[in-house]
């Protein structure tokens, strides 16, 4: 019978660790889901929970993958003065778009983008935040948050050639319904392509 192993690393590479023989330990893949278990008990760092769970099989990869990317979004705006930092790249002479003139299509879909009202999680996400606190969703946040916002989103109306995009509550143009014509234009090398791109 074969025993399958993993190398661990005793100081993980988060808290400074190397790859060094001296930093190496082998283990079967019950234990290196328990020293990660043990090390998330002792110092309460996402790395080790999401290792923990992805070795004990309560996840899977691609689920661990996923966390990890969520939890170092999380981890990177919580250090102090990260958003301000932030704000500073992308402010003024810096912002890419500095000194452009924006177009209309662009100004057309800001518009619509802020005639979609926000879902019913919002004002509870404030409240928590004003407290300093950070909101997790849960899977019924969501899944409410992504019905509020089917409802309320614009949706594509065409005359049979000229498709639009109308936000709810606007007035649908007369000779409209429903639905988005696409017409398919070949590219350079013949295949058709998109004309939404």
């Amino acid at each position: 019978m074969t025993t399958y192993t993993h190398v661990h690393h005793i100081i993980p590479k988060y808290m400074g660790g190397d790859d060094s023989k001296e930093n190496l330990i082998e283990l079967t893949i019950e234990q290196h889901a328990q020293a990660h278990w043990e090390l998330f008990c002792m110092y309460g760092n996402w790395e080790d929970e999401v290792a923990y769970r992805s070795l004990s099989g309560q996840i899977n990869h691609y689920e661990a993958q996923q966390e990890a990317r969520r939890n170092a979004q999380y981890s990177r705006w919580a250090v102090p003065g990260a958003r301000e930092e932030q704000s500073k790249k992308v402010s003024g002479e810096n912002n890419p778009q500095y000194g452009k003139p924006t177009s209309a299509k662009q100004k057309e879909a800001v518009r619509i983008a802020n005639s979609v009202p926000k879902p019913h999680i919002s004002e509870n996400m404030k409240k928590l935040h004003a407290e300093g606190k950070s909101y997790k969703f849960t899977s019924e946040d969501v899944r409410k948050a992504g019905l509020a916002s089917q409802a309320r989103k614009p949706k594509w109306y065409t005359n049979g050639s000229d498709n639009k995009y109308i936000p709810m509550g606007e007035e649908v143009p007369e000779g409209y319904h429903r639905g988005r014509t696409v017409t398919w234009v070949g590219n350079k090398k013949g295949r058709p392509k998109s004309p939404l791109k």
